[in-house]
């Protein structure tokens, strides 16, 4: 039975230790690196189809490697783990190609369930086995997954170079963005860049501008076209 390569790029080595043992079983490969150097090494080596890769790495900034990885190989899925999420490395992420952003501490939930989702979209290049073998088990990822949310709590309010991230579930107040988390890196934008005009009482230019993004660039995020501007 042919496996799908999973490369894990963390300093922590305790980190592609858990996500191996997430796998045990599974028909993946699974192999690690500390740092951009030598996951890039691995990259040239081993016909790698997916990366979950550290935000901060020792020698290169974690999204840099993505695109590094993209480049040698454009059927590389990658993911982005971080234990200091943002709203800004969360939208520089997507631009640049991740499918997916992992918030740690890391847990069998996230990652199967991050799996799980680049196996629906991208399941040939991820093998036809690349799913978690136990679909119940699976099932109640998702679901789980689709329950959770977060906050993005602004200080001070609508400062949004100063975001961070709030605890899952936590109480929201009015300096709070409250994030679905299910679904892929693309639709987690597009939920926080709703919100985030609609705290600006729908003035996309602000928003936009907070955000640091193009104007156009926000439109096309909530699909619509700027002759809809108001």
């Amino acid at each position: 039975m042919s496996r799908s390569i999973l490369l894990t790029v963390d300093p922590d080595p305790r980190i592609a230790a858990r996500i191996a043992e997430i796998f045990r079983g599974e028909p993946v490969l699974n192999l690690s690196a500390g740092t951009a150097s030598e996951a890039i090494a691995l990259l040239r080596a081993q016909p790698v189809v997916a990366l979950f890769c550290e935000l901060a790495l020792p020698d290169l900034n974690g999204i840099s490697l993505l695109v590094s990885a993209q480049q040698l190989r454009p059927e590389v899925a990658g993911v982005v783990m971080t234990d200091r999420p943002s709203i800004e490395s969360c939208v520089e992420a997507m631009r640049n190609g991740a499918r997916d952003y992992l918030f740690k501490p890391i847990s069998a939930q996230k990652v199967q369930a991050a799996w799980q989702r680049l196996a629906r979209r991208f399941g040939p290049i991820l093998g036809a086995h690349a799913t978690v073998a136990n679909s119940e088990r699976a099932d109640a990822e998702r679901e789980q997954t689709e329950r959770a949310s977060a906050a993005f709590r602004l200080d001070p309010p609508h400062a949004l170079g100063r975001t961070s991230l709030g605890e899952p579930l936590a109480d929201t107040n009015e300096n709070s963005l409250t994030v679905p988390l299910h679904g892929d890196l693309k639709e987690i934008e597009r939920n926080l860049v709703r919100q985030v005009v609609r705290r600006f009482d729908g003035n996309k230019t602000a928003a936009a501008k907070a955000l640091g993004m193009h104007r156009k660039t926000l439109y096309r995020v909530l699909e619509r076209e700027p002759h809809q501007a108001e």
